[in-house]
């Protein structure tokens, strides 16, 4: 079994899923809003959170995805979550997902942890491209990607079915030449 790492920011630790994050995972993740603004299998339904992180660690056993929790240095408290998918294998790209419990909102911990982990995804992943994509209807998370030097490419008009309701989507990435670049 491969160790997953650990990443540490001034105010945060990114780790691997333990036991213990199934009900502060749940929690928040299932949060109205929380919801309102993720894709469809960010969050875990009420009662499957050990299965999910179960799924998020056979992902990373198979080289498909690393996942994190995102805790607080200071006191290990479960904020959110973080990670990086893989889409298409051979691509060398992987898809840049996150969000964190709104008690949370507005202190600046998104981009925070996912500037974190852009390096593990460039260095130790060795990837050509990280993406990330997040619906019109919630900006905060475009302006996470335009702080962590990601670019807008263009918007895919009512793409994704979200509660009955159609949501276009904006697209953003950064290549490992932009990365090394900044």
């Amino acid at each position: 079994m491969r160790e997953q790492p650990t990443v540490t920011t001034d105010r945060l630790v990114l780790r691997p899923f333990q036991p213990d994050d199934a009900e502060p995972l749940e929690h928040l993740g299932n949060d109205p809003e929380v919801i309102s603004r993720t894709g469809r299998s960010e969050v875990p339904v009420p009662g499957t959170g050990l299965f999910w992180m179960e799924n998020r660690l056979a992902w990373y056993e198979k080289g498909e995805a690393v996942d994190f929790a995102i805790t607080l240095a200071e006191t290990g408290e479960f904020v959110g979550i973080i990670g990086l998918g893989m889409e298409y294998p051979g691509d060398d790209a992987m898809q840049l997902g996150f969000w964190v419990g709104k008690e949370y909102w507005n202190r600046g911990y998104a981009t925070e942890d996912a500037l974190a982990v852009l390096p593990l995804g460039f260095s130790s992943l060795n990837l050509h491209r990280i993406f990330a994509r997040h619906f019109i209807s919630n900006p905060a998370s475009g302006r996470v990607l335009e702080k962590i030097g990601m670019l807008y490419e263009g918007t895919l008009r009512e793409s994704t079915k979200k509660n009955g309701v159609y949501e276009s989507v904006a697209c953003y990435a950064i290549l490992r030449s932009d990365y090394n670049k900044a």
